[in-house]
């Protein structure tokens, strides 16, 4: 990639601004295989990078990490409140 196709950059007038529509745009630029399912794919991990933002945001002003939270809520919906080791 040349540096001016890259995101961020100041020529954004021919491409989409969110970076989403950026990457499948090139993905389809360069006839790569299931664009549909490329931009589907990196739909998904955008939204999961931002669900992780807020959730380590909120987390961060209880001072737990995601484990710290996670451990004890998978127990607790967990049948029996409890989880084999093995």
């Amino acid at each position: 990639m040349t540096g001016s196709s890259k995101p961020g950059n100041s020529d954004t007038a021919d491409r989409p601004k969110d970076v989403v529509g950026w990457m499948s745009a090139q993905w389809e630029a360069q006839h790569g295989p299931g664009a549909r399912q490329y931009g589907t794919a990196m739909a998904l991990l955008r939204t999961h990078q931002q669900v992780v933002t807020v959730i380590d945001a909120v987390l961060g002003r209880l001072r737990l990490s995601r484990n710290a939270y996670l451990i004890p809520t998978s127990l607790q919906m967990s049948e029996g409140r409890n989880r084999s080791m093995g």
